[in-house]
């Protein structure tokens, strides 16, 4: 987790394997591990992002004034 600016944050969780097939649909995936990473965002508020280049990274950025690094 790094800190963005003084209240916001980016919790990053990356792999460098095969990556996400092209056919991959966030919206109706059912991978316990998307399903974790999606309910995250939502519990705190905060925006997700994927990149599939080498390897799959998901970015989730919120803010929080409760985190400490």
């Amino acid at each position: 987790m790094s800190t963005i600016a003084t209240d916001e944050f980016r919790l990053t969780i990356s792999d460098n394997g095969v990556g996400l097939p092209e056919e991959f649909d966030l919206k109706t995936s059912k991978s316990l591990g998307v399903r974790l990473i999606k309910n995250l965002s939502k519990q705190v508020k905060g925006k997700m992002t994927i990149e599939n280049d080498q390897g799959t990274t998901y970015s989730l950025t919120f803010k929080g004034k409760s985190f400490h690094l």
